[in-house]
């Protein structure tokens, strides 16, 4: 009764998370959106452009069995300004009103006028509907423990975000068939999507922004995707994930490739042990592990055994198909 299709993952050779959900009431496609591999990946340019071309051949083909379309942040391997992506759906997308970091707030302004443009719509504006914004770190006591180094910076970061969301116009959807939808819940027929708040995208106050988390329900089958939670590197989104015991999580792994650099070895560990607790309690679900962790072709190796655990696959083994970072993988794990 719940069909759910990998479109593209970074494990088939671009950089992508688009998926689509069907059931008996709707086609649900998530974030429509690839990019090219990041430069320091050792394959061919061309090679990676072909994969990029064959990513969009795929996403486009789910887009003409697609009924409903949802975006879950602003980045480009998650959407893109493609008409046949949307004509004739009904949307559902992060808003762009608050909890976006400043790129976010331009490119989803620049979607919606965008979008208008395309549908006949109007960009209207209004004056902001909020005019506090709480810490999102007090709702999350699991992870607010973990906290140092350069928090307080971020912290600051998040206040200045904050001021914007509660100073300048924010924007209304262009027409009825766009809904802003963090934190709400949908009945579509006997099919229910659960939108979550805003998550961070990855560390608390992380620079990237905000991403929205998608639960999609149907007649006792349940599954999950995560956006970009980069791990879960955060003990309260591993939790909320358990409590939801999905039979199906798609779920977007550390950068390992940015391992000591933009990731450090303490939060890496953390995303280690919520993979371990996450494939530990939710037993019998299918876990998809991919986007950022398979950009590496050490990914395995430094992923600590995390897909020996029963349940945990990528997105090309899940389809049988090879993981494109295994091609250029060298012996004894040297790049």
């Amino acid at each position: 009764m719940m069909k759910v299709t990998p479109v593209w993952a970074d494990s088939l050779g671009a950089k992508s998370f688009c998926t689509l959900v069907e059931t008996p009431d709707l086609a649900l496609m998530i974030d429509p959106g690839a990019s090219i591999l990041q430069k320091g990946f050792p394959a061919p340019d061309a090679v990676k452009e072909e994969r990029l071309r064959d990513a969009w051949k795929a996403i486009t083909a789910a887009a003409g069995r697609a009924t409903h379309v949802a975006v879950t942040h602003y980045h480009h391997d998650h959407y893109r300004q493609e008409r046949s992506l949307y004509a004739g759906k009904h949307l559902y997308i992060k808003s762009p009103n608050a909890y976006v970091n400043r790129s976010q707030w331009h490119r989803s302004r620049e979607f919606m006028r965008w979008y208008a443009a395309s549908f006949g719509g109007a960009l209207r504006e209004s004056p902001p509907g909020e005019d506090t914004f709480p810490d999102p770190l007090q709702a999350l006591p699991l992870s607010a423990v973990h906290t140092g180094g350069d928090t307080e910076k971020r912290r600051q970061q998040y206040r200045r975000h904050a001021r914007r969301w509660t100073t300048e116009p924010w924007v209304l959807p262009p027409d009825e068939k766009v809904v802003f939808c963090d934190g709400r819940t949908f009945g579509i027929g006997n099919t229910d999507l659960r939108f979550s708040a805003p998550l961070f995208h990855g560390i608390e106050y992380a620079s990237p922004g905000f991403v929205v988390a998608l639960a999609i329900e149907h007649a006792a089958r349940k599954t999950v995707y995560t956006s970009d939670l980069m791990g879960p590197l955060l003990e309260d989104y591993a939790a909320w994930l358990i409590d939801e015991a999905p039979d199906c999580i798609l779920l977007d792994g550390p950068p390992t490739y940015l391992l000591g650099h933009l990731l450090s070895r303490e939060n890496f560990d953390r995303c280690i042990a919520n993979l371990r607790r996450i494939a530990r309690e939710c037993p019998g679900a299918t876990i998809l592990l991919d986007h950022h962790v398979t950009r590496d072709t050490r990914f395995r190796e430094r992923m600590e055994g995390i897909y020996d655990l029963a349940g945990v696959t990528t997105v090309a083994g899940y389809l049988g198909e090879e993981v494109f970072a295994d091609r250029f993988a060298h012996p004894g794990g040297e790049e």
